[in-house]
């Protein structure tokens, strides 16, 4: 079974991912990030952010690519499958991710949805580099993205089931005792 774990920044993909990767004893394959996307975050509403951007999707696009044959092995978890960069990101590559999606079928896609203000407070609370920018006007605004998004996200890897899940006020076990028993 290949699972995608799918959610807003900051809703707890990686931990999930991680820990239910190690329940069901599957191949956990992380979100690539990277180097640049803290400079595609900085510019962010400045005249170098189209050009950042291109950049950033780029990189993107090589590291999905790089990770391709991990990604449709059976028994797999994936943080952030790649269909999710197409809608929520608002890539200039879209048909390019749209295309690598389609290689890369998923049969679960679990949803992670939390309360913005918790969301934004797991954010602070890790603190990770470039993310400083986000507000709660911003985490609504993409947790809105996501709800909107999900089946599109889920049609681009072949129509898996979708589950959702809410992480709000949830202990990582609950969370990972609640997919398992979705499943």
């Amino acid at each position: 079974m290949r699972i995608g774990i799918v959610g807003s920044t900051g809703v707890g993909k990686s931990t999930v991912t991680k820990e239910l990767a190690n329940r069901l004893g599957f191949k956990e394959i992380t979100e690539p990030i990277p180097d640049t996307l803290k400079v595609f975050l900085q510019s962010i509403g400045t005249k170098d952010e189209f050009f950042w951007r291109s950049i950033h999707d780029m990189n993107i696009l090589s590291c999905y690519r790089d990770s391709h044959y991990d990604r449709v092995q059976p028994n797999v978890v994936i943080e952030r499958p790649i269909g999710e960069n197409a809608y929520i990101f608002g890539t200039n590559m879209v048909e390019d991710f749209l295309d690598l999606a389609r290689k890369q079928p998923l049969e679960l896609i679990v949803y992670l949805y939390s309360e913005p203000k918790t969301i934004l407070n797991r954010i602070r609370k890790r603190a990770r580099s470039g993310e400083e920018v986000y507000d709660l006007d911003w985490v609504i605004q993409h947790c809105n993205k996501y709800w909107s998004s999900i089946h599109k996200i889920a049609e681009a890897h072949n129509n898996p089931r979708v589950i959702h899940i809410d992480t709000t006020d949830k202990t990582i076990n609950d969370i990972i005792d609640n997919i398992v028993w979705l499943i």
